[in-house]
């Protein structure tokens, strides 16, 4: 291995165990001070939330009025239409509607089999 990637290895490896290593969780007290907290019992893990005073609601703003539209007159429209490209047709494009030869007929309604299923004879166990 080059030693440019086994220095990347390395790192990754130093990353990935500082990591996953147990911290020790620290508390703020009221004056700013930092204390280190033990986990010492399983009660004191799991879900935990603090509630606070919520901040006041951000003025609301304006709505905002869209601006005034006013439709196109037809030599407008068609100034507009005039600067567009010419629409290319091939002969490839212009086919005729394809319909199929003939529909598919309706199922035929057959003799009914009053036979029970799987006969009598052929469910004896082997």
């Amino acid at each position: 291995m080059t030693l440019p990637r086994k220095c990347v290895s390395l790192l990754l490896i130093y990353c990935f165990a500082v990591a996953v290593a147990p911290h020790p969780s620290l508390s703020v007290s009221a004056n700013n001070t930092y204390t280190a907290k033990q986990e010492t019992s399983d009660e004191d893990n799991g879900l935990r939330f603090r509630l606070s005073e919520g901040t006041e609601q951000p003025e609301t703003r304006p709505a905002t009025t869209p601006a005034p539209a006013t439709s196109l007159s037809t030599a407008e429209t068609e100034a507009i239409l005039k600067r567009l490209p010419p629409i290319k047709s091939e002969t490839s494009d212009e086919t005729n509607f394809a319909l199929r030869a003939q529909s598919l007929l309706p199922p035929r309604t057959d003799v009914t089999v009053m036979q029970p299923f799987p006969a009598a004879n052929e469910t004896t166990p082997a």
